[in-house]
């Protein structure tokens, strides 16, 4: 599951060629043309994705990313492995606790 953080957004419809987009730095913008088609009643700011993940090896992280890669070689070409989740430079870190994960969620706009 993802959770997001848009102001006055409640409810979100991405695919997976976006999820992969968002998680390897290639879909940047929440203004981004794709999600504007797949949510045309959305008015999305014209701000930066800020994806966060968390920055240890976890069972569910390792189930996300193998997911991504199963559906997307655009996950696998452009993405270390699981084992180097730190050296995802265009994620912004979170602590290996899932609970400060989901509070650094709440407490950012534009978080995914």
């Amino acid at each position: 599951m993802l959770a997001f953080n848009i102001p006055g957004v409640t409810n979100l419809v991405l695919t997976r060629e976006q999820i992969v987009g968002i998680y390897n730095g290639s879909i940047t913008n929440w203004n981004h043309p794709t999600f504007v088609d797949r949510n045309p009643a959305v008015k999305f700011p014209n701000a930066t994705i800020v994806p966060i993940a968390r920055s240890d090896f976890s069972g569910a992280t390792e189930i996300f990313t193998r997911a991504l890669s199963s559906f997307s070689e655009d996950w696998t070409d452009g993405c270390n492995p699981l084992s180097e989740i730190k050296s995802w430079t265009y994620l912004e870190q979170a602590s290996s606790s899932k609970h400060t994960l989901v509070a650094q969620a709440k407490s950012t706009n534009e978080k995914l």
